[in-house]
């Protein structure tokens, strides 16, 4: 990220750790758009794999820090 993209890595804020109001709405939203995908272009369930289970860590996790242009 830091040599295609030109992102840093930075401290995000405190505002950033706030759960949406509607946030077990657009959770269950975002779980039938990804199941309407995976049938629609007969994606193999082994290749659905959760953020957490990748490795790359383009999304923070457990942590207060986050990537932002430099």
């Amino acid at each position: 990220m830091k040599v295609e993209l030109n992102w840093s890595y930075i401290v995000a804020t405190t505002a950033s750790g706030k759960l949406p109001i509607f946030f077990e709405k657009q959770g269950k939203t975002m779980a039938q758009w990804c199941a309407y995908l995976v049938k629609v272009h007969n994606i193999p369930k082994e290749l659905v794999v959760n953020i957490d289970q990748t490795y790359i860590h383009s999304i923070p996790i457990g942590g207060s820090n986050t990537w932002k242009t430099k």
